[in-house]
């Protein structure tokens, strides 16, 4: 009995030295898992910079290609690699979004951004999509949703576009609608409900518990038939969740399919600023469109920037109301006219209208549902000053209207590529990246929004350019080789000359993964663009940090 305590105390010492050998053997484990972690990001963000960068050749070069005079065959072929080159970096960012999110290593970029704009854009690409399909498709937006928002607007573009572009797929016949309305949130958010509809095969129940799981397609015949990995449904889910929301599959049927999306955001921060409406106040408008919607949302729209309005609903009543109004002296200052009119095709009208002296001041707008190539050039002969296609968000019909006021006949015709280079003063920019074609590609960008630009192949330089020269804003390759980017705009925001110092400095680069911009602000640059080289983010982000 007396050596029972010394049982005791070996037993205890036994066990204590087992607990310390698990916690040992835990925190081993973990330390490993943590570098296995690491080891994949180090992996990731390599592959995402080795991949990306020529890829943003290929593509950019490829776009550039197709605006050049080509035959039809050409034309195909240049459309072939770009569709190639499209789903390919698709891909790229599905797999890279994926391993970030399951990594923890993926956070959204909330800023304040115009809810109805942003969808009227997305509308003009999946209009483009159904149209060459054969197809339709249909945006319907709340009448109180809210004017501005706070959230991350390219992760939600990434779900709606997934879930549209899903629906145009798997639809041959009828076509896809996408509606928007505000909904219930917790107290101090902003409630997002969408419901996007089609009218293609459906999904069978046995199926639809792997829509948001890995690669998932409802059979494999599906993915053989119509193309995709599978990976943008569960990507959307995980989005959603990260925006306090879910997709849900609300009906599915031989008829078609709708999904569901609840989404939270945030109230902005600040109101927006106004675009000014001064220039275009006071002018008369003449809206040539059958389809009663399309031409009352125009209508309110110029309504709101102080232009008298009058509608016409066919070719012979337009040219009437034109005619009438050059009779009496007080001529239209604008005619939007659509090409589908019920009796003849809008464009006809053109020379008719050219023809009558009295309206030689008159701008004249088409707008089309989908243009072929050699559009615009035919149009321009016909007597047009815009052509735009349909539908015309609310900032590009403005920007077009106040482009066009004031402007003498014959000029370069207004389009939407031409109405988002106009914006903005000419800069000096200065490019600094070692990769050639990368370098000429952002150069041939930006000279055609009407900027002046110098280039340099390293960071070095880049830092000598800035110290003797002025310039606007620098645009920064990361990855360079004798001074990298990050380096070089230390350097910069160490010169002694205030203006030199604080020039602006974007990031362009193929880094894309969790915490790469932000190695990029830290550094001290103040915008970050990734390659593929989109153009309109490239010249919006230049024309923030430029205003």
């Amino acid at each position: 009995m007396v050596d029972q305590p010394e049982s005791h105390l070996a037993s205890g010492q036994d066990l204590a030295a087992e607990n310390a050998a698990d916690i040992a053997a835990l925190r081993r484990a973990l330390e490993a898992a943590e570098q296995r972690l690491d080891e994949r990001g180090r992996f990731l963000a390599t592959m995402s910079h080795e991949l990306r960068e020529p890829m943003n050749g290929v593509l950019g070069m490829a776009r550039l290609l197709r605006d050049t005079p080509l035959d039809a065959e050409q034309g195909g072929y240049v459309d072939a690699v770009i569709g190639s080159a499209e789903a390919l970096i698709t891909l790229i960012n599905d797999i890279l979004d994926l391993s970030r999110i399951d990594a923890g290593q993926f956070a959204l970029n909330p800023v304040d951004f115009a809810l109805g704009p942003f969808f009227e854009r997305l509308a003009i690409l999946f209009e483009r999509r159904a149209t060459a399909k054969g197809i339709g498709f249909a945006l319907e937006l709340g009448p109180d949703l809210p004017e501005i928002a706070r959230g991350d607007p390219g992760r939600l573009r990434q779900i709606v576009t997934n879930l549209v572009t899903n629906g145009i797929k798997f639809t041959s016949q009828g076509g896809v609608r996408l509606e928007v309305r505000p909904t219930a949130a917790a107290e101090g958010r902003l409630g997002l409900e969408l419901r996007i509809a089609d009218t293609g095969i459906g999904i069978p129940p046995e199926c639809r518990d792997l829509l948001f799981s890995p690669f998932g397609q409802a059979d494999q015949s599906t993915a053989r038939l119509y193309g995709g990995s599978g990976l943008g449904l569960m990507i959307a889910q995980r989005l959603a969740g990260l925006m306090n929301g879910r997709i849900r599959l609300e009906a599915s049927s031989a008829e078609g399919t709708v999904f569901a999306v609840s989404l939270e955001l945030e109230p902005p921060q600040e109101t927006a600023q106004r675009r000014t409406r001064a220039a275009i106040a006071g002018c008369r408008l003449l809206i040539a469109d059958d389809q009663p919607r399309s031409a009352q949302v125009t209508a309110d729209l110029a309504r709101l920037w102080g232009v008298e309005v009058r509608t016409a609903a066919s070719a012979a009543e337009a040219f009437t109301v034109l005619q009438e109004s050059a009779d009496r002296g007080a001529p239209f200052d604008f005619a939007i006219i659509d090409r589908a009119l019920p009796d003849q095709r809008g464009d006809t009208l053109g020379p008719r209208i050219r023809a009558i002296p009295a309206l030689a001041a008159l701008k004249l707008l088409l707008t089309v549902a989908a243009g072929v190539r050699g559009d615009a050039a035919a149009v321009q002969g016909m007597g047009f000053d815009a052509y735009l296609q349909k539908p015309v968000t609310a900032s590009t019909l403005l920007d077009g209207l106040q482009q066009l006021h004031g402007a003498d006949g014959g000029g370069e015709l207004v389009t939407v590529h031409s109405v988002g280079e106009r914006r903005g003063r000419p800069l000096r920019l200065l490019i600094a990246d070692d990769n050639p074609v990368n370098c000429r590609l952002a150069g041939i960008m930006l000279e055609r929004a009407g900027h002046a630009v110098a280039t340099v192949v390293n960071g070095a330089e880049a830092v000598e350019r800035v110290a003797s020269e002025p310039f606007d804003a620098v645009l920064m390759d990361v990855q360079m080789p004798v001074m990298g980017g990050l380096e070089a705009t230390r350097r910069i925001r160490a010169l002694a000359d205030p203006s030199r110092a604080g020039v602006p400095i974007i990031a362009i680069t193929a880094n894309a993964m969790q915490g790469d911009d932000a190695d990029c602000y830290a550094a001290g640059m103040t915008g970050y663009v990734t390659k593929p080289i989109d153009r309109a983010a490239l010249l919006e982000t230049i024309d923030r940090l430029t205003a």
